[in-house]
């Protein structure tokens, strides 16, 4: 097992994880339902790695629905940089 950033300093472990499964593509501003395989019930934080397409800012919307209706919605915007601009 790796910490978190380890990806970041060791080449083995960054050329590792790129072969690790998708679990989702989006593109644009098309929606993804996030099955609740991936929520914790118990409190604990989930960590999910994105890889942006290309740099520039944008905002990462997550909403939760019940019955179809939206019950929260909440944002973060990313500002998604080169790779090499953290070297």
């Amino acid at each position: 097992m790796t910490a978190p950033f380890d990806y970041l300093t060791n080449s083995l472990v960054s050329s590792n994880q790129v072969l690790e499964l998708t679990v989702y593509t989006i593109s644009g501003t098309a929606t993804q339902q996030i099955t609740t395989n991936y929520i914790n019930r118990f409190d604990q934080p989930i960590g999910f790695l994105m890889e942006g397409c290309a740099t520039g800012k944008a905002d990462l919307v997550f909403s939760i629905q019940k019955d179809g209706s939206e019950i929260c919605r909440s944002k973060v915007q990313l500002d998604l940089h080169e790779i090499t601009d953290f070297l």
